[in-house]
């Protein structure tokens, strides 16, 4: 009995001195164009798991990547580095450090509506309704999202990439095997904005993260 005990504490040892290890199997892009901006989302994701996504930030100034584990309320930044092969664009992930998330900022008080208005055999039109509270008066935004019928539930990716403030929001979810191809989102103020799939290629990639991880204050 006591050589047992022995081996589970081992094997638990183990375990917990193990790097962590975040696999992914999708890369996509979605552009958001409104009035006052225009953004990119470069997403590196799973499709079996939407619970952590890769963010990719490339400007003139900025090289770095964030990795979010919404399961685990934890952010791991990452530097960049770029190299050519063919004519395409690979990245590198040299790991900088880690802190913890504060997912309030999603507004998980907020009560959401999810529906299919209209389908065929390829596509639906779904219908997100967000409310500010349990009376739902008049909601603060209208969402019409064109998707399509997927092997895996992506709806996840496309509110971590395009729903801000919401990416975190695992209330505001469907149910559904799909991945979101274009959508239109009017707010409470009458603004619209344009979501829409740029790119979307099947990837291997698998980031570890160090036994001992630097902490961010």
């Amino acid at each position: 009995m006591r050589k047992i005990y022995y081996i589970i504490l081992f094997l638990l040892f183990i375990l917990s001195s193990q790097a962590q290890k975040y696999e992914f199997d999708l890369l996509t892009k979605y552009n958001s164009i409104s009035v006052n901006f225009e953004r990119e989302s470069l997403v590196y994701s799973n499709s079996r798991n939407q619970n952590y996504f890769l963010y990719v930030e490339r400007d003139s100034l900025t090289k770095h990547a964030k990795l979010y584990d919404i399961e685990n309320k934890t952010l791991h930044n990452f530097l960049i580095l770029e190299s050519k092969q063919k004519n395409e664009l690979f990245f590198e992930f040299k790991y900088l450090d880690s802190k913890a998330i504060n997912q309030e900022s999603s507004f998980h008080n907020y009560e959401f509506d999810v529906k299919s208005i209209n389908s065929d055999s390829i596509y639906k039109v779904i219908k997100i309704e967000l409310f500010k509270n349990k009376k739902r008066k008049k909601p603060e935004m209208i969402s019409v999202l064109k998707v399509k019928n997927s092997n895996n539930n992506l709806f996840p990716l496309f509110r971590f990439s395009c729903l801000h403030p919401f990416e975190f929001n695992r209330n505001l979810n469907f149910t559904e095997n799909v991945i979101v191809e274009s959508a239109t989102e009017t707010l409470f103020s009458g603004i619209k904005i344009e979501h829409k799939l740029l790119y979307f290629k099947e990837i291997k990639l698998e980031i570890q993260i160090p036994k001992t991880k630097n902490q961010m204050k």
